[in-house]
């Protein structure tokens, strides 16, 4: 399928995520896809076939191309990608992660694109082998980081990109649509986590923070809302801390709207890499103080003390004691919540961070 035809001055763009599942990631490229396209960009994507980002593109007939990468068809794979870019006849291409730098990329460069753009979206960098360095170096042309720590991370290990096109851009989300007609009134004592079920979620952690509530014999009760391969795991650790009365595995939910109005304050526990997570900002933006560790970028979203807490890093007893203390006095709760939302508001709105990323993209 070829991209947007209508006549434009712009440069014609073409997003390329090829992951199999759902995550920030992938809202990122759909979400700002969209924003760009109304900045009056010519916007395509590369999708992988049956993802949900091919299955979103497909509901909102967003112009698209669906593309299985398949290391023992590579011969067959690059042609069709060839094919397909001299189609689409991209200005500038914006890449995911490593698997489509190494093919989306390449090709791109051969074909003679000239803007290679690598958007990194967690705080820990390739590995520094000689093969990424070249990447970097001679086929990416621009890098785009969710946040101060993404970029910090990948400059230390690739030093180039100092010396790049760059852009620091948050995450953001539509606030007002967002936080339009939310009826769902919260639920006292709900606590609400979106994450993927995985090991460097640290959700763990937070399952373990728990055990602080039960302890003081507070009324808490943790609903857990994403899939992942550490399901499992995660729930034999819950039943093994007695914890099966305070922890609650909701699934992957439809609507994280409509549950997260349900909560009456947020929590998050990444080990590793994470940005300025976008199910953060959403909670923010529902007047939900929250409560993480201190891992890269956290900072860059919760004003420990102002909007939530920061707690040290793997302590989970900590932050038991922080979610103590907000499910027990409504007054501090109610006062963060409010100043999440303003925060969220102000800083993450996503019409204004397409407008910088529009900006960038124009200034190239």
């Amino acid at each position: 399928m070829q991209g947007n035809t209508r006549f434009t001055n712009k440069k014609r763009i073409l997003l390329v995520n090829l992951s199999k599942i759902w995550g920030g990631g992938e809202k990122w490229f759909l979400t700002m896809g969209k924003a760009l396209v109304h900045e009056g960009f010519p916007v395509t994507w590369i999708v992988y076939p049956g993802s949900p980002l091919e299955e979103k593109c497909k509901r909102e007939k967003l112009p698209h191309v669906s593309l299985a990468l398949r290391l023992l068809h590579l011969p067959f794979f690059l042609n069709f990608l060839t094919q397909k870019l001299r189609e689409i006849g991209p200005d500038m291409v914006i890449l995911n992660a490593s698997q489509e730098l190494k093919t989306v990329g390449l090709v791109a460069k051969e074909l003679g694109i000239p803007h290679i753009i690598f958007r990194r979206g967690v705080s820990y960098p390739l590995r520094s082998h000689r093969f990424n360095k070249w990447m970097i170096k001679h086929v990416v042309t621009g890098f785009l980081a969710n946040s101060q720590a993404t970029y910090a991370a990948f400059v230390s290990a690739f030093p180039c990109v100092e010396h790049k096109p760059t852009l620091t851009l948050n995450n953001g989300i539509q606030y007002e649509e967002w936080v339009a007609d939310v009826s769902p009134e919260p639920i006292p004592g709900r606590l609400g986590l979106v994450a993927r079920l995985s090991q460097e979620k640290g959700i763990d952690r937070a399952i373990l923070a728990m055990r602080r509530v039960k302890q003081e014999g507070i009324s808490g009760e943790l609903h857990i809302l994403g899939k992942g391969p550490d399901e499992e795991r995660l729930k034999l650790l819950t039943k093994e801390s007695d914890l099966e009365d305070y922890v609650v595995f909701r699934g992957f939910s439809h609507d994280v709207r409509k549950e997260l109005a349900r909560c009456s304050l947020f929590i998050f526990t990444p080990k590793y890499g994470e940005g300025t997570s976008i199910a953060l900002i959403e909670a923010m933006a529902l007047s939900l103080p929250c409560i993480v560790m201190d891992t890269p970028a956290m900072k860059e979203v919760v004003i420990d003390g102002e909007t939530g807490f920061v707690v040290p890093d793997g302590h989970s007893e900590v932050m038991g004691d922080k979610i103590i203390d907000l499910l027990t006095h409504d007054s501090k709760r109610n006062t963060m919540g409010k100043a999440a939302q303003i925060r969220a508001a102000t800083y993450f709105n996503l019409p204004e961070i397409a407008k910088d990323l529009s900006n960038w993209i124009e200034s190239l």
